[in-house]
């Protein structure tokens, strides 16, 4: 690819694929909303000068409980209980598994920072759909701050979920052009988490080799040296040209041990900060100095508790309004708000841990700071106070949100019934789950596929009637959300008990395609093709 053009600010995936949007707004330090729409799936992605921040998902099992349960870091008991205390008591998910004792703040927030990250990768799956960023710059109190390397983001979602077909479509267009390294490339190497077998790879590159002899002269396997060299001239730390060059650079690529791991994503920042420039890579000078630097001291016993109770308070107040955070009542005068800032303020200015081996708490102090800050701003202004106070007071939006949400959940509660008697083969009860939580929430497409997938098992066989009743119910399911990876699975399954082989095989590799560590449509495609060997076997006896 050449110098890339600007990407336009909304537009369509089919034409311009996420990876390139993601750097489009790294390099105009773009800060805003990022909202991306497939039919009723819809996702918004905060970036904080380029950098992605936070993600917002409709998508059911991109929720945090079911992160967690699918990691197996809670059971289904604990799952069900807090999805049963959400519904009574209005609060998130996080900051009941909390209390409840199942995490720990930094386990927490650990959570959350994965959770990003995984919302973030599966838009790198996404084929079609529309997308639309909005400048924005109001939505800090809103949303709890993870900053990530967007080159390390574009190579690791790459990787990870960018569809084979496409890359191999975008990359057979470039396979004659010569690719040279970038003059003043965007980021370093090292942000992009790269190893010592890619480095190699980025070695071969030189201004006289077309990528079709890139590709060939690499040793590493073919399709993770084309995601790698795609990644790379998206993110133009390589650039394609239609002739080469006529002098050849020799460079030599770094040694394996001065490779750098992939940089951790940043923890809550203050938003008010600008961002610096990138620095360069690091001379051999510089990291000579900087061995000689004594190592980070670790946190004592005394330190690792006082930061689980910053934590702590950090979730605890993003849930409160403003006059909760600064604990006092909404009829209070400005003079009693202002002496309990100055209270609050003196307790949590991060200047009271400047020690280098505080940074975490230091960081999480800065976020409560500026949270308390914004609330006495607000209270201390008659016109802001009085405006806020409005909203709290009528409300009525909240209301009717309030309710949705207890749908929601409630839905889940029953969802997560369903699945309980599906496997213990209820399937009657199973339907009469699953229905309801289609009533609580039809919004919901994979409770369409479970449900066909109940009646299906429910079906006696021969009763074709029932089997294509549960056909329409999954595809209506996959209609809402085309990425339910159990969907296809599950006509897999049906199409292959009704010796449709191809289409059942056609259905395996789609699952693939949104799972590709799916261990059942792996099994299925191999049992699959051991069939075909067989049959062919026993073909050549008949014939020999």
């Amino acid at each position: 690819m050449e110098t890339q053009k600007e990407v336009p600010l909304s537009g369509d995936l089919k034409e311009i694929p996420f990876p390139e949007i993601m750097h489009s707004l790294y390099i105009r330090k773009r800060t805003g909303v990022l909202r991306l729409e497939n039919d009723r799936i819809n996702k918004e992605i905060f970036f904080r000068d380029g950098y992605p921040v936070f993600v917002r998902s409709n998508i059911l099992n991109e929720t945090l409980g079911r992160l967690l349960l699918k990691q197996g870091k809670i059971s289904q008991e604990v799952y069900e209980t807090t999805l049963k205390k959400m519904a009574i008591g209005k609060k998130k998910q996080g900051s009941i598994l909390l209390e409840m004792g199942h995490l720990t703040p930094q386990e927490l927030y650990d959570a959350i920072q994965f959770q990003v990250k995984y919302r973030i990768f599966d838009c790198f799956g996404w084929d079609q759909g529309k997308y639309n960023f909005t400048e924005r710059n109001d939505f800090f109190e809103e949303i709890t701050i993870y900053e990530f390397n967007p080159a390390w983001i574009i190579n690791q979602g790459i990787q990870q979920k960018f569809n084979q077909k496409r890359l191999q479509e975008i990359m057979k267009s470039q396979l004659n052009k010569y690719l040279v390294k970038s003059p003043d490339p965007p980021y370093r190497l090292q942000d992009m988490g790269i190893g010592p077998a890619e480095l190699q790879l980025v070695s071969l590159v030189n201004g006289s080799r077309t990528l079709r002899d890139v590709v060939a002269a690499s040793k590493m396997e073919h399709s993770r040296k084309v995601q790698i060299l795609y990644a790379l001239l998206t993110t133009e730390m390589i650039i394609s040209r239609s002739q080469a060059e006529t002098v050849e650079r020799v460079e030599t690529p770094p040694a394996p041990s001065q490779v750098e791991k992939p940089p951790a994503p940043r923890q809550v920042e203050k938003p008010q900060v600008p961002r610096q420039v990138e620095k360069p890579p690091v001379t051999k000078k510089e990291e000579q100095v900087a061995k000689k630097k004594p190592p980070k001291k670790e946190l004592t016993e005394e330190k690792k508790k006082l930061q689980d109770e910053l934590v702590r308070r950090y979730l605890k107040i993003k849930e409160m309004n403003y006059f909760e955070i600064l604990g006092v009542k909404q009829e209070a005068s400005k003079d009693e708000i202002r002496k309990v800032y100055f209270r609050l303020a003196k307790k949590y200015h991060p200047d009271k841990y400047f020690d280098a081996a505080d940074s975490e708490i230091r960081k999480t102090t800065e976020e409560i700071f500026r949270i308390i800050s914004r609330a006495y701003d607000v209270l201390s202004h008659d016109e802001e106070r009085a405006k806020y106070e409005k909203f709290l007071r009528t409300g009525k939006t909240e209301e009717e949100t309030s309710r949705e949400v207890d749908k929601i959940v409630n839905a889940e509660i029953q969802f997560q019934k369903g699945e309980v008697l599906l496997r213990k083969k209820d399937y009657d009860g199973a339907l009469g789950a699953f229905k309801q939580a289609i009533d609580l929430n039809p919004k919901e497409g994979e409770y369409y596929v479970y449900l066909g997938w109940t009646m299906f098992k429910k079906t006696p066989p021969g009763q074709k009637l029932g089997v294509n009743e549960a056909e329409e119910y999954i595809m209506k399911g996959l209609s809402m959300n085309p990425r339910i990876h159990d969907a296809y699975i599950f006509l897999g399954n049906i199409f292959k008990l009704d010796g449709r082989e191809t289409e059942a095989e056609n259905q395996f590799k789609k699952a693939l395609e949104y799972n590709p560590n799916s261990t059942e449509a792996l099994r299925e495609l191999r049992l699959i093709n051991m069939r075909r060997e067989k049959s062919k076997g026993v073909f050549k006896k008949i014939f020999k």
